[in-house]
């Protein structure tokens, strides 16, 4: 041991004395003269001292006295050693056999590396992509994990460095490049997927759309049609054509991903053309849906029409009124006439050219010819616009199966095609109607002839009675007097209230224009308890003098009486019913007006919702604020029930007016629609609710795994044991730490799990946060299309961003002490092995 402390003591002096010749030479820029022999001494030393080291554990054992003084000797000629050893690291950059830290063998590793840097895979789907995405990233943070154990000693020589320095400095370039090229198709292609969904959407839309005679809430559809055309049609075209220039860029740069963007271009454009196609097809069915129901509103409204001319000509009606009464109002509905042979000849003329929206939902039991509106292409058929087929059958809700010139069966959306006029049920209604009218005209001329031969309003068998030469008494023409006033009278009032009955509501102030209407019915009815008094008080004057006067039953009077009664029953009954009518047209005006105030509180709330914060408890408070909210939308669930039961209400008084008046209640439509648009616009406020709570559930669950998983990594992390081997060590000391450190490296690599348990948490979380904030976007994008003012959403840090920034930065760290206990383990199986030698 003397003598080998001895050697060990010479060699480092005179590896000393050389290293400060070659130190002199380095300032002076001079070449080196003494590197190899340094290099001899310094690894002969090495050698020796293991060497005592190891005869220093036999001294301990043998329990020498002088064990302690000379491990200090030794331990003292180490530490000399390694100081020149360091000094002759900083000044050859080389440490070859000097050096005790280990050596890796980087070529399997950059080939490994290479080879999945090199990858050409970008997508061709979404989800693909989303994959490789991830593994770049991974990929990206071992590369840069390995710049901190590349060194020249970790690759055993300069030469060795400086090749596997340049291949690792192309990786990383390669890598920083597929980067860029994997974030630039990601942004591309999540425009496209945006844009795709959108035109998918609104293209199934309009193919589930009824386009038939059943077709409701036209003029919603037709607002919502002509809102997106003003609105919102040039935007998408904007994104279309930018997503075509956006793409054409890319290739002509020579993306690695130019197929994929090639198929994404033209899937947008085609998609696009479908989209422009089915709105082609779409505007022509409004036209059609709206022609056919003006028609049927004008057939109504004629007919309605006709139904009050021919109740004029009714006998029981006639009976009921004198002969000048009746020739009065055959006069005043000359012009009713007239208009209605204008509006028959008008609905004669249209008629012909009205489709048939009844066959669009009917299973055809005969050919049908059918001409498409617009061109579309399938994967095994194609259509152009102006071809005629024929319907053979529907297939599904969607699709008609139609046969070509040739006779093969084809399948395309049924919004494609329209049957072209004439409609043979349009022809038949107008038909019937001119038929109706034509008799109408007879029996009212014939009944004027009639009523105009007559002297006076005394029957036929009566006027044939003989007269009596008794003088007229003078109370029965004062009272024949009061009967005709009191069927003028009447004949008003009946005016006054059929005008109140038959004009729409004021549409900017329903429930203020209803209540002048209940007032002005109010002053009927009082109108009518004073002619019910004059009806009375002549009642009681006739009867004395028909007991006294047999005569005065020839002169009419209780003929007169019995028609004024009667008319003063059924006014009595027609204003009771309208009072009804308009108290209940009232209410539900109040009930739509407040249901109104709600929901468009409630949609304010949910427009100003947005993504969600990077704040604590952020899911948490969002969670509440929807369960507060789906709170009051459920509280008013009464008065949608009460809207609907108003509504019902309404809607018997309308039908019981109709049936036993003819009269039709002309809000009754507007205030339907009004109450489906609640209904719709209450519904969807509950299903959006419902969906937020469902994804914030969903995401709060997996963001406590994910936390959880995260500070459980990271307190693993923390904890890692970090021993070092120093120059004292023993090979059972040695052996010990060697054995310890093994077991963090499989401790790190069964925590390889977790790591992989944190980037899933982390994409599903994503993927929850994106889909609650695309839902948001979504349904603000409705309201903005029917005219609701949407609030801009503040600039904030989104929880979205700050997950996916704490994965990456975990990831980082994980392999970073990956590698770092790996390169440690390394070098305590060096120190062993050095040892046992």
């Amino acid at each position: 041991m003397q003598k080998n402390a001895d050697q060990v003591a010479k060699d480092t002096l005179r590896a000393e004395d050389l290293l400060k010749v070659d130190q002199e030479n380095d300032r002076k820029q001079c070449q080196f003269q003494h590197q190899n022999e340094i290099k001899d001494k310094l690894g002969n030393a090495e050698g020796l001292l293991m060497d005592l080291f190891l005869d220093i554990d036999k001294l301990k054992k043998l329990k020498n006295p002088q064990a302690t003084a000379i491990e200090s000797d030794i331990c003292d000629l180490h530490r000399r050693w390694s100081d020149d050893t360091a000094i002759y690291v900083d000044l050859y950059e080389q440490i070859n056999n000097v050096s005790r830290m280990p050596r890796i063998d980087w070529e399997p590793v950059f080939s490994q590396k290479q080879k999945a840097v090199s990858t050409e895979e970008y997508g061709p789907t979404m989800a693909d992509l989303e994959k490789q995405i991830a593994a770049q990233n991974i990929l990206h943070r071992e590369l840069a994990a390995y710049n901190s154990q590349l060194c020249i000693s970790s690759a055993g020589s300069k030469e060795k460095y400086d090749t596997f320095k340049k291949q690792y400095n192309n990786m990383v370039e390669t890598s920083k490049l597929r980067n860029q090229y994997l974030s630039s198709l990601y942004k591309y292609m999540q425009g496209c997927n945006k844009e795709l969904n959108f035109l998918a959407e609104e293209q199934d839309k309009i193919k589930k759309q009824d386009w038939s005679d059943h077709m409701v809430d036209l003029p919603d559809v037709r607002c919502q049609y002509e809102h997106f055309k003003n609105n919102s049609l040039l935007s998408h075209e904007s994104e279309v054509n930018r997503l075509q220039d956006e793409a054409e860029r890319l290739i002509e740069l020579r993306h690695p991903a130019s197929d994929t963007i090639q198929a994404q271009k033209e899937a947008v454009r085609n998609e696009w053309q479908m989209f422009l196609n089915l709105c082609i097809c779409k505007e022509t069915h409004l036209d059609n849906v709206e022609e056919f129901t003006k028609y049927q509103m004008d057939t109504e409204k004629l007919s309605e029409t006709l139904s009050q001319l021919n109740n004029t000509v009714d006998p029981k009606s006639v009976s009921k009124k004198s002969n000048s009464v009746t020739l009065l109002q055959l006069q005043g509905e000359e012009n009713a006439v007239q208009n209605s042979e204008q509006l028959l000849a008008d609905l004669r003329r249209r008629s012909t050219s009205i489709p048939p929206l009844r066959l669009r939902r009917i299973t055809p039991n005969k050919p049908i010819t059918v001409e498409s509106l617009c061109d579309w292409e399938t994967d095994k058929d194609s259509v152009s616009r102006g071809d005629k087929l024929t319907l053979k059958s529907f297939a599904g809700n969607e699709n008609w199966n139609v046969l070509s010139s040739n006779g093969a069966t084809k399948t395309f959306p049924g919004v494609c095609f329209q049957i072209p006029p004439p409609d043979p049920d349009a022809i038949s209604k107008v038909d019937l109607l001119g038929n109706e009218l034509a008799d109408i005209k007879k029996r009212r001329a014939a009944l004027a002839a009639s009523l105009k031969n007559h002297k006076s309003d005394v029957p036929k068998v009566q006027q044939s009675a003989p007269v009596s030469s008794a003088p007229p008494n003078p109370k029965v023409a004062t009272l024949s007097q009061q009967l005709d006033q009191l069927d003028t009278d009447l004949a008003n009032t009946e005016e006054s209230m059929l005008n109140q009955l038959r004009t729409p509501v004021s549409r900017s102030d329903p429930a203020g224009d209803l209540a002048k209407k209940l007032k002005a019915q109010e002053q009927d009815a009082k109108t009518l308890k004073a002619l019910e008094q004059q009806k009375q008080a002549a009642q009681a004057d006739l009867q004395p003098l028909l007991s006294k006067d047999p005569s005065v039953t020839s002169s009419g009077l209780p003929l007169k009486l019995s028609a004024a009664s009667n008319k003063y029953d059924s006014l009595a009954a027609l204003a009771d019913l309208y009072g009804k009518k308009a108290n209940a047209s009232l209410n539900l005006e109040n009930q739509i007006k407040k249901v109104d105030g709600l929901v468009s509180g409630f949609e304010r709330n949910l427009s100003g919702d947005g993504p969600i914060p990077d704040i604590p408890n952020a899911i948490q408070a969002r969670t509440e604020d929807i369960q507060r909210q789906r709170r009051s939308v459920e509280a008013a669930q009464n008065d949608m029930t009460k809207l609907n039961q108003d509504l019902e209400t309404t809607e018997k008084l309308c039908s019981s007016l109709q049936q036993s008046y003819q009269e039709y209640c002309p809000d009754i439509q507007r205030q339907r629609k009004d109450v489906k648009q609640l209904q719709v616009r209450y519904d969807n406020v509950t299903n959006q609710l419902k969906e937020r709570e469902n994804v914030l559930q969903e995401a709060s669950a997996k963001h406590k795994d994910f936390q959880s998983t995260c500070q459980s990594l990271n307190s693993f992390l923390d904890n890692l044991p970090t021993k070092q081997i120093n120059s004292k060590d023993d090979l059972s000391q040695v052996t010990a730490k060697q054995s310890s450190q093994k077991k963090v490296v499989e401790d790190l690599k069964q925590k390889g799990e977790d790591m992989d348990r944190v980037a899933d948490l982390s994409h599903d979380l994503q993927n929850l946060l994106n889909e609650y904030e695309a839902d948001v976007d979504k349904y603000n994008g409705r309201l903005e299309e029917a005219d609701k003012t949407v609030p801009k959403k503040p600039q904030m840090l989104k929880l979205c961003d700050a997950v996916d920034k704490e994965e990456k930065k975990l990831g980082k760290r994980y392999a970073e002490a990956t590698s770092e206990n790996i390169q440690r383990q390394k070098q305590m199986d060096l120190a062993k092995n050095l040892i046992l030698q």
